[in-house]
């Protein structure tokens, strides 16, 4: 019986215990076996079996701080055998009262320790009639209590180490999202990029894929004229913009270093693809952050260059549409910057 009840796991603690405290109070005859939890000067019934199968008092509590009685008991980790409980009728006024009022008799109360510290106490009591408690009851009731008290330190381990588990698991889980979110802008960076990219260009699901390269226009003379401070502020509302226009569509954009960002556009068409790049050079524009090296803009400006691949067609590789897009970059620039260029060579 000691086994089940320390084999047992927090989904099914009630019915072992239930099922473990009716044998031993039926044959010792004691009418009521209950554990009660203490926290904080309440004492809680956590579980009781009763012989006349009346109602169940679970979550029922009373204040223990005026039990002076109980409470000498319980710091010095000692029982309390109670033949009668008129012996305790003048000496603790408190504890008689509520026993009364339950209509014990008798009562036997043996502290629950985790370590050194009580955290509940195992009852055992009978109604209307006195009676003397053997040594047989009492010797079983110590051990059920000592089996009761490793039951709560198992369980408390467990969850405590349950909660550490899942606690460096949300640690990992935090750790892995800072390791693949660029700081400053919150954008992922260039290694998540890579690996969605890499596993797009390798899917079965994955018929069309777009790179785009982006990069702030003249961003170094940003930086001098400005202060680095400014530039960061800068980078960040066109991080927005930019996340604004794609992620809606469930399309990925990162910021891959310095004032540059990648786009990764799946399963959507060249013209598509064309029309979410001009929306984001326009929102871009619509900050209309002042930068007065970005001649004839005056204000703050991105180039975007476009490669957009059938996977269909020839192998392609990851890097290939990186340099495609690149390519199509360095072409918008070339145009005066602000444009978006398409690496077939099509101008937009």
């Amino acid at each position: 019986m000691s086994l089940n009840i320390l084999t047992c796991n927090e989904d099914n603690v009630t019915e072992v215990m239930y099922s473990a405290f009716e044998p031993i109070g039926r044959v010792l005859e004691i009418d009521r076996i209950s554990i009660l939890s203490i926290q904080e000067q309440m004492a809680t019934f956590s579980y009781s079996w009763r012989a006349d199968g009346s109602k169940n008092p679970l979550g029922e509590g009373f204040n223990i701080e005026a039990m002076t009685l109980l409470q000498r008991r319980l710091q010095s980790l000692d029982p309390i055998i109670i033949d009668d409980i008129e012996s305790i009728k003048d000496s603790a006024q408190t504890e008689y009262t509520l026993l009364k009022s339950q209509n014990i008799a008798s009562i036997a109360l043996f502290p629950l320790i985790d370590g050194q510290s009580v955290f509940g106490i195992l009852s055992a009591s009978n109604l209307y009639h006195p009676q003397q408690w053997t040594e047989t009851q009492k010797t079983i009731l110590s051990r059920l209590s000592t089996t009761v008290s490793e039951l709560h330190i198992r369980l408390k381990n467990h969850n405590e180490m349950t909660a550490l588990q899942d606690e460096l698991i949300e640690t990992n889980r935090r750790l892995h999202i800072a390791a693949e979110t660029d700081e400053l802008t919150g954008l992922p960076n260039r290694r998540p990029f890579m690996t969605e990219l890499a596993h797009n260009t390798e899917s079965l699901f994955v018929s069309t894929i777009t790179t785009m390269m982006i990069d702030v226009d003249h961003f170094k003379q940003y930086n001098d004229t400005y202060g680095h401070v400014q530039g960061d502020f800068a980078l960040r509302y066109v991080a927005q913009a930019l996340k604004q226009v794609l992620s809606p569509c469930g399309h990925m954009v990162a910021r891959i270093g310095g004032e540059e960002f990648c786009a990764l556009l799946i399963n959507t068409s060249q013209e598509e693809s064309v029309v979410l790049a001009q929306q984001m050079r326009q929102e871009v524009e619509k900050l209309n952050i002042t930068h007065s090296g970005n001649d004839p803009y005056d204000i703050v400006t991105i180039s975007i260059g476009v490669a957009f691949q059938h996977l269909g067609n020839h192998p392609i590789t990851p890097q290939n549409m990186l340099e495609n897009a690149d390519e199509a970059l360095y072409a918008a620039k070339k145009r005066g910057r602000n444009h978006v260029e398409i690496a077939t060579g099509t101008k937009w």
